[in-house]
């Protein structure tokens, strides 16, 4: 398992290293965003090997920050007995204190990140084709779903009905079935993000 990973992240560090990732981290490194503008603009910008599965890029939030290092707080090196170490409070107070002196800047940062997020699922969901059996008829539906991130770190579910299981062999990984669910599901998380002025 350990050869799969270290071939991997060669692999992936090759790939990497051939799109000018040092390149683009240097431009953003200095603020030169005028120069960063120029490189997306250029660069095919595909660090993304379709292979692998795909990862949400995290969101930073605001009232999931503040959670994070109060009520939720599960990070066991600064707990003590039942409580927070003692030798921490002060510290925990400053980043409750700076987190709150930035929350504009946050809440912009949450902003933009969903922006790229929800248009990104717009132009290619992922799609997750489920099955659904009427009670009363006991015929079987096909049904698309996605989800699409929202602030505060929710997620909304957007389904789609795609028609009769038949219609697609009874198979929830039959193409056409994936096909007809991105073309409804793009659709559908166009409209929300229109209706959300995003």
């Amino acid at each position: 398992m350990a050869n799969n990973d270290d071939n991997r992240i060669k692999k992936n560090l090759a790939i990497a290293e051939s799109k000018g990732v040092e390149t683009l981290i240097g431009i953003i490194d200095n603020n030169d965003l005028s120069a960063f503008k120029k490189w997306v603009w250029e660069n095919p910008f595909n660090f993304i090997d379709d292979d692998e599965k795909s990862i949400t890029p995290p969101i930073v939030c605001f009232e999931e920050l503040i959670k994070a290092y109060t009520v939720y707080l599960k990070f066991k090196p600064a707990s003590f007995y039942h409580g927070i170490h003692e030798n921490l409070k002060e510290d925990l107070i400053h980043l409750i204190e700076v987190l709150v002196q930035y929350r504009e800047v946050l809440n912009e940062i949450e902003d933009a990140t969903l922006k790229f997020i929800q248009k990104s699922i717009a132009i290619r969901p992922p799609v997750y084709v489920s099955r659904s059996i009427d009670s009363k008829t006991e015929k079987e539906y096909f049904h698309a779903k996605t989800f699409l991130p929202q602030k505060a770190g929710k997620k909304k579910e957007i389904k789609v009905y795609l028609g009769k299981a038949s219609d697609f062999n009874h198979n929830t990984r039959n193409v056409e079935a994936k096909l007809k669910g991105e073309k409804l599901l793009q659709q559908a998380v166009n409209s929300i993000i229109e209706g959300q002025g995003t």
